[in-house]
């Protein structure tokens, strides 16, 4: 039975960065930004306009934290010369290590920033949620286009490259997004076996076109991209770039990361076509919540499909209807209607 109404709402209610976060991810990567290129020494090696977002946040495929305390993140590229005066590109643990200096010297990050492999972090806590702004030093000295060098090691990169080519993936509609959020909340529940570039590649290579809801999208993803790993030697998995098919994206996930990965995607897969082949809404709202699926965190309202509809629909024209206080509409076996509520029919402020 497909649920798409209980998809809608767990993809907005759950799911999706709610409104609070992504006011605050927005606040901070401007004022980082801002702040950052208005350092002299920065300014004088970055390229013009010469910070940008990558990853999740600019793709509109960012999801919220399982849990309410969990932290979440955004990528910011700061573009710039590195190059020395011999026109050579300098160390790039030299660079981390200025860039964070040139951080820690605007007093609000000052004790706040943490060193990665690739970046500097900058945490933030507030109202008991967390979050990471991660500052990628890049090496783009005359335009933002085209690919990058990413330091330590200058490995080349094309971001603003890969936003197109998802974009494009996508065409007008925003259902591909959608299911990509889910998979990555899914991945999320089970402490991910997979990157997010990675899962977001294969799932949008393999997205089908002929969906007829949300769910249906889903569960053929599913298939498709379980069809794909399950019939991979897992020693030699690629993942092209589609912005730079000379990158494997899968060069570093590990063969038991990939093995376990097959595996979940194979249980799910199967709980899922389970879902949606069931008659009873109850049933598939239940095996949503499996461990394999969504972990109890799927909506369990019951919003009278299938069998209860028609009884739904036999009660409208005898004016045998109750509403409860959830605003469910259910037949009333007195056929008096008299949970009606005053307000037309609705519960809640509104009329």
């Amino acid at each position: 039975m497909y649920l798409e109404k209980s998809f809608e709402d767990f993809l907005r209610n759950t799911v999706s960065l709610d409104d609070t976060r992504k006011d605050r991810v927005k606040r901070a990567h401007h004022a980082v930004r801002e702040r950052l290129t208005s350092i002299d020494e920065v300014a004088e090696r970055a390229t013009e306009r010469g910070t940008y977002l990558q990853g999740s946040y600019p793709l509109h495929t960012a999801v919220r934290p399982c849990d309410e305390d969990g932290a979440y993140d955004v990528d910011v590229v700061l573009a710039a010369d590195f190059t020395d005066e011999r026109g050579r590109l300098e160390s790039g643990h030299r660079v981390l290590t200025w860039l964070r200096n040139c951080i820690e010297s605007i007093g609000t990050y000052e004790g706040k920033t943490v060193r990665k492999s690739r970046c500097i972090r900058i945490d933030y806590e507030s109202d008991n949620q967390r979050f990471h702004l991660d500052v990628v030093p890049a090496h783009r000295p005359d335009t933002l286009q085209g690919p990058i060098k990413i330091a330590p090691d200058w490995t080349k990169s094309d971001p603003k490259g890969y936003i197109d080519w998802f974009d494009n993936q996508c065409g007008d509609a925003a259902r591909l997004r959608h299911v990509v959020r889910l998979l990555k909340y899914w991945r999320n529940l089970r402490d991910g076996e997979v990157n997010s570039m990675i899962l977001t590649t294969i799932v949008a290579n393999r997205a089908p076109t002929d969906a007829e809801s949300l769910d249906d999208a889903l569960v053929k993803t599913m298939s498709s991209v379980n069809s794909w790993i399950q019939g991979q030697n897992l020693t030699s998995v690629e993942v092209p770039n589609p912005s730079m098919p000379e990158e494997d994206l899968a060069r570093n996930w590990s063969y038991l990361e990939k093995r376990r990965f097959r595996s979940q995607l194979s249980e799910a897969t199967e709980k899922a076509k389970e879902a949606i082949g069931s008659e009873k809404e109850e049933t598939t709202i239940e095996l949503w919540n499996e461990p394999e699926l969504f972990d109890g965190h799927f909506p369990k309202t019951v919003r009278g499909l299938g069998k209860e509809a028609r009884e739904v629909a036999a009660a409208m024209g005898g004016g045998g209807l109750a509403v409860d206080q959830g605003g469910r509409v259910s037949p009333n076996s007195s056929g008096s209607g008299q949970n009606v509520p005053d307000n037309g029919g609705f519960f809640g402020g509104d009329k």
